[in-house]
């Protein structure tokens, strides 16, 4: 890999000669700068840098002047914020040469006579003063430091893995065990289609799994797994042989709440090893659901499209809309820490109905305002947080394999096309994979007249 990786390199930086317009210059008169000192701070890199900014702003003007034009002649066109559009042919050709002579030449003597444009080729990068593409000298040279190159957190976090692993061979370090199932988890999670992003990730995230696999699941599951919920046997299941399936014993709520606060044990007799899950699966007696957060915050709002006075936010909470006006609504995700394969949920009172733009039938959807400033400069540039959206008769959905911690929203609009007095569930966002990580928001009324 070191030796595939230096010659890739160098390659891509090419000799240290400068081609110029009248030919071939000897190797530049900037020597390499030597490597940085290993203990300097940002602030002494930052003031080294804004030292030595006149000097590499003088060097790119020199070879920016000698490859072009830079003479302001205007046109008459204009950009998007008012600078005009430059007019007229910009790069130099050499003194002695004319496009017409240019033309008439072949490729074979336009190589041999040095006459190929300079303006066309790449220009050098700042701060790479022997005049390559990107990578400095120092970084070709320290291949003995592969850290510099093809930086990736799933390859650390599988080296960690087989580094954790190794450190507890002997099973003599129950702290560092700890850690190595939150490992795993993490990078099975980072996984999209059943792959990580590229082959060098998937190279050692495999080797990684398989040093777990050798080490925890080397022995073929022959075991009987039994549950009690305090004294009383709750049931059995045995596994032979390894396979995926899962096998599930309910335990009615009765018979949860007749033991409260009692142990709930679950007992593995025979070699392998168990994964199991506990989760409970009810139904609130009330309608009005007060907002919850167990890894996410989620709120919503609904409002006029065409006249803010359509949608009324009413002193008991409940919401009063217009029949047949178009809302949009608002919904906000907040998660402090990064979260897998999440699903957002937004069920809708039947009074409304999605307007999908996905649907020919539907015709324009109404743009937001506020979408450019809320998002920045460059909105334009980035693309929605989520991957897929499933707009239902009875709920709308959001969907992404990976979300990053922060505040995330998510509009659509709908048309009131019931009158009625609707009960509206909460939104709710979760882990797919991991349910218990989930947040909702309060339940609404939505009036429709």
């Amino acid at each position: 890999m070191k030796a595939v990786v230096l010659v890739t390199v160098l390659a891509a930086c090419g000799s240290s000669e400068r081609q110029t317009a009248n030919g071939t210059e000897s190797p530049t008169d900037f020597e390499p700068p030597p490597p940085p000192p290993p203990d300097e701070t940002f602030e002494q890199m930052k003031a080294r840098f804004e030292a030595e900014k006149p000097e590499f702003m003088a060097r790119q003007l020199a070879e920016l002047t000698l490859r072009y034009d830079l003479e302001d002649q205007p046109g008459t066109e204009s950009m998007t914020r008012g600078k005009p559009v430059q007019t007229g042919v910009r790069t130099r050709l050499r003194e002695d040469l004319t496009w017409d002579q240019l033309a008439m030449m072949s490729p074979d003597e336009i190589k041999a006579n040095d006459a190929f444009p300079r303006g066309f080729m790449p220009l050098p990068h700042p701060r790479h003063l022997e005049g390559g593409m990107l990578f400095p000298r120092f970084v070709i040279t320290e291949v003995e430091h592969p850290y510099l190159l093809l930086a990736s957190d799933r390859r650390i976090d599988s080296l960690m893995l087989e580094s954790l692993i190794q450190e507890d061979a002997n099973g003599s370090r129950p702290d560092v065990r700890e850690l190595i199932p939150k490992l795993v988890t993490g990078l099975l999670a980072h996984r999209k289609r059943g792959r990580w992003l590229n082959t060098q990730e998937n190279t050692f995230a495999l080797l990684a799994m398989d040093l777990y696999f050798r080490t925890y699941e080397k022995a073929t599951p022959d075991f009987v797994a039994r549950v009690w919920l305090g004294d009383d046997y709750a049931g059995d299941k045995a596994f032979r042989g390894r396979t995926t399936d899962y096998f599930t014993i309910p335990i009615p709520m009765k018979d949860v709440a007749a033991h409260d606060k009692q142990a709930l044990t679950i007992q593995k007799d025979g070699k392998g090893r168990l994964y199991y899950r506990v989760g409970m699966t009810y139904a609130p007696t009330s309608l009005k659901l007060e907002p919850a957060d167990y890894g996410f915050v989620v709120t919503r709002a609904y409002e006029g499209v065409d006249d803010p006075k359509d949608v009324v936010k009413q002193a008991d909470g409940s919401w009063k809309i217009k029949a047949g006006s178009r809302v949009r609504i608002r919904l906000t995700v907040v998660n402090e820490n990064r979260r897998y394969h999440v699903a957002v949920v937004d069920p809708m009172p039947a009074g409304l109905e999605p307007m999908n733009p996905a649907l020919a039938v539907t015709g324009p959807i109404p743009s937001d305002p506020a979408e450019q400033k809320s998002r920045g400069a460059y909105w334009w540039w980035y693309g929605p947080w989520y991957e897929h959206q499933n707009m239902r008769d009875e709920r709308v959905e959001a969907f992404a394999s990976l979300l990053w911690e922060g505040v995330h929203r998510y509009d659509y609009v709908a048309r009131a096309t019931t009158p009625g007095n609707f009960v509206v569930p909460p939104t709710k966002a979760e882990e797919m994979y991991m349910p218990e990580t989930f947040g909702r928001g309060g339940s609404d009324r939505v009036i429709i007249e």
